[in-house]
């Protein structure tokens, strides 16, 4: 099991079917280029603090000098959904970060409100792989900063789940 999938003291178990599973995934190769900035960046930071989740954070290009002088890693990518943050946290959490800053659930809205989901099963879900996150910081011992999803202009039409 992953890192997302461990139990943690004060948590229950994750629940064995994750709707990380019943969605399709855009990203499947993404660690393929966070790779190649590893390598390009030679020798990584310890404990850094770690930008996670979609495109809000991924084009902050000067993150690094905001939270100065906490190293910093931006593993954002745009256009990103709960669930496949949910599934490439092993790889960020390899980083072992002091502090996880985590945006994500606003393209989860547009794919729910595409596919005219419930808007309750929508926020249960996006809830359920928030949950799984906060879960895989603390078993790496992570300080983790949830940021809440925005009221953008494409989501005026579905309040309930912002």
């Amino acid at each position: 099991r992953g890192l997302a999938q461990q139990p943690v003291d004060g948590f229950e178990e994750p629940p064995k079917s994750s709707p990380v599973a019943r969605r399709p995934v855009k990203f499947e190769n993404i660690a393929v280029a966070w790779d190649a900035d590893d390598r390009a960046r030679g020798r990584l930071p310890e404990a850094p603090l770690l930008l996670y989740g979609s495109s809000i954070l991924r084009l902050w290009q000067d993150a690094a000098e905001h939270w100065h002088p906490l190293p910093t890693i931006n593993r954002a990518f745009g256009g990103s959904r709960t669930w496949e943050a949910v599934l490439h946290l092993d790889r960020v959490l390899q980083y072992r970060p002091r502090v996880i800053i985590f945006y994500c659930g606003s393209n989860d809205v547009n794919y729910h409100a595409q596919v005219r989901g419930w808007e309750e099963d929508a926020v249960a879900e996006i809830l359920g792989n928030i949950t799984l996150v906060i879960r895989a910081a603390a078993a790496v011992e992570a300080q983790l900063i949830v940021c809440s999803l925005i009221k953008a202009p494409q989501k005026r039409m579905h309040p309930a789940m912002v």
